[in-house]
């Protein structure tokens, strides 16, 4: 009936912010709580899990109890955490080869460029800003648009498994560069629309 049990069993260094967290959720007006953190199983094992608590008020405001429920999420933050890692392999080998990257949405045609991408073409993301599909565009020669999108249509129809290009892009000294972007990781809708596409880029 006491909270020491629970309490020794959270790791060390989520203890702190669990307890912060939970008197917080005290001392404000709200009903609920939310908290994810370690604990230690009997077998000495560390599971990741999900508190969720519904506080219960006096009149007067104040917290005289709580009902919860306690999830074990320790798959899913363990594929976070992989994720999380591989992203930052990704990272590490995209600036070690100075490649640029950019994704594209294709429902709503929104692009992210990287700084690194602003770079290969002379200009900084500022400088260019705001970037979207059309900012490649722009950016490209003339004859060579007609050959990358007949590329990029054979692709998302399924005619060709990969997509890889190489193209001239106008630097801001005013002369051309080729670049070779190979395009990879589409994903889709529910309703099998083609959605986002990840391409690299080199000079």
């Amino acid at each position: 009936d006491k909270d020491e049990f629970w309490k020794s069993k959270i790791h060390p260094d989520d203890l702190p912010i669990v307890e912060k967290n939970l008197a917080d959720a005290f001392l404000g007006d709200g009903d609920k709580w939310y908290q994810e953190y370690r604990f230690k199983k009997a077998n000495g094992d560390l599971v990741y899990v999900t508190d969720n608590g519904l506080i219960i008020r006096n009149r007067f405001g104040k917290a005289v109890r709580m009902i919860g429920a306690t999830q074990n999420v320790t798959k899913r933050k363990e594929a976070e955490i992989d994720l999380t890692n591989q992203k930052q392999r990704l990272t590490n080998v995209i600036e070690g080869t100075h490649t640029g990257t950019w994704e594209w949405n294709m429902q709503t045609n929104e692009t992210i460029f990287s700084e690194i991408w602003a770079n290969l073409v002379g200009y900084t993301l500022e400088e260019l800003g705001p970037v979207n599909f059309q900012t490649w565009i722009d950016l490209s020669h003339p004859e060579d648009i007609k050959e990358f999108s007949k590329l990029l249509d054979d692709y998302f129809t399924g005619k060709s498994n990969y997509y890889q290009t190489e193209f001239r892009m106008i630097l801001n000294n005013g002369h051309w560069s080729w670049i070779a972007a190979p395009g990879n990781g589409l994903s889709w809708t529910t309703d099998c629309k083609t959605l986002m596409m990840d391409v690299n880029t080199a000079t």
